[in-house]
């Protein structure tokens, strides 16, 4: 699991800093795994007025056992998607040519929705479905 420090605001108007995750490498560390699959990946709670609530953040989620790996970014334009997908793709198919073919994943997914999104696909993927793209 990889993640950073980052600025955020409630909806009380109350800023700070707080660590989010950024990636999720289920073979190194599978609490990860579980804790989106719970909703709780993200989840934060204000030190001010103490609301709970998710802050969305762009996700690598990366099952290699299952050969599963699914770009998750929060809803945006359809530009800016064909930009992050083109940028992705040709990055990735680099670092895959230098992986053997049975250690690289079966299909690279991107959604740009919410963590119930990608919790859907995780789930339909690990049952060896095909899912359909988020609406």
């Amino acid at each position: 699991m990889s993640s950073g420090v980052y600025p955020v605001r409630c909806q009380c108007g109350h800023e700070f800093s707080t660590t989010l995750v950024d990636s999720i490498n289920v073979r190194q560390e599978p609490d990860a795994r579980e804790r989106l699959l719970r909703g709780q990946l993200n989840v934060l709670e204000c030190p001010m007025c103490h609301s709970r609530f998710h802050v969305p953040r762009p996700i690598l989620y990366h099952d290699a056992d299952r050969r599963i790996l699914v770009w998750c970014y929060p809803p945006t334009d359809p530009e800016e998607q064909k930009r992050i997908m083109e940028e992705h793709r040709s990055l990735i198919s680099r670092q895959f040519a230098m992986l053997p073919p049975d250690l690289r994943p079966r299909k690279v997914r991107y959604i740009f929705g919410g963590l119930d999104d990608l919790v859907e696909i995780v789930n339909a993927l690990e049952q060896g479905l095909e899912p359909a793209p988020p609406t």
